[in-house]
């Protein structure tokens, strides 16, 4: 096949798929593709009329975008928001930040208060680019101010061969903070945590699942992940007697 027979059958498959233009109405699923994180979308759509919800006219946001208390835990597709001034991500439920987020040179200001951030290399990055980054009340363990993990018991009784659920115990601590911030001490169900035990032949664990095998005492340490520079902020321990 020739060039001039190959060119009308590149420019008919172009056509065929509307997300390769930049003027085309996206379909929910291609607007899913670009923000997987349906709260997020949710958010797009009061900045863009859903009959004019084009790349373009994503691109063309500018100002302020504001999505405080909106339930979000994916930022990917942010790159797309490339002209905005300032996020405002304060209150939700963000555990990481994608690296395209590092391609936003309009960005002036991004406030993720209040999420669950552990990693701060991104953070350090954006600071870095001049980026002024509120990142108050994240479990990263270099900053100062964080959230602590805490426990609703300090000591729990358990049976032979009863189980428990750490999951249901572990909580945020947030007696120090303001109220208004946090309506819950409940953590993310997906936060990674490792767990051991003093004595394993009274109890025996398995992710977040403590069995007693004998009668006996034993502590539990939990922890956010297995960093070996984590601090006491994010450890927490509990006493456990099996009956």
């Amino acid at each position: 096949m020739n060039l001039a027979n190959l060119i009308p059958f590149l420019i008919s498959a172009t056509a065929l798929n509307p997300i390769n233009s930049n003027d085309k109405i996206l379909s929910e699923n291609q607007l899913k593709d670009i923000f997987p994180d349906a709260n997020l979308r949710a958010v797009v759509k009061r900045y863009v009329n859903p009959d004019e919800m084009t790349i373009s006219n994503i691109k063309a946001l500018d100002g302020e975008f504001y999505a405080t208390g909106e339930n979000i835990s994916n930022l990917k597709g942010i790159s797309y928001l490339e002209n905005i001034d300032n996020f405002i991500f304060w209150n939700n439920n963000i555990k990481e930040l994608p690296r395209e987020i590092l391609g936003l040179k309009d960005m002036d200001s991004i406030n993720l208060a209040n999420n669950y951030l552990i990693n701060d290399n991104t953070v350090n990055s954006l600071s870095n680019n001049g980026v002024d980054v509120n990142c108050d009340l994240n479990f990263i363990d270099t900053k100062d101010n964080q959230y602590k993990l805490d426990s609703k018991y300090d000591n729990v009784d358990i049976a032979k061969g009863e189980s428990i659920d750490l999951r249901k115990i572990v909580t945020k601590k947030i007696d120090s903070y303001y109220k208004y911030w946090e309506v819950t001490n409940s953590l993310p169900k997906d936060l990674n945590f490792v767990v051991s035990v003093s004595d394993k032949s009274i109890l025996s664990c398995k992710d977040m699942i403590v069995k007693g095998n004998n009668k006996g005492q034993a502590v539990v340490k939990v922890i956010l992940n297995d960093k070996d520079d984590l601090n006491t902020s994010q450890e927490v321990l509990i006493t456990v007697n099996v009956k």
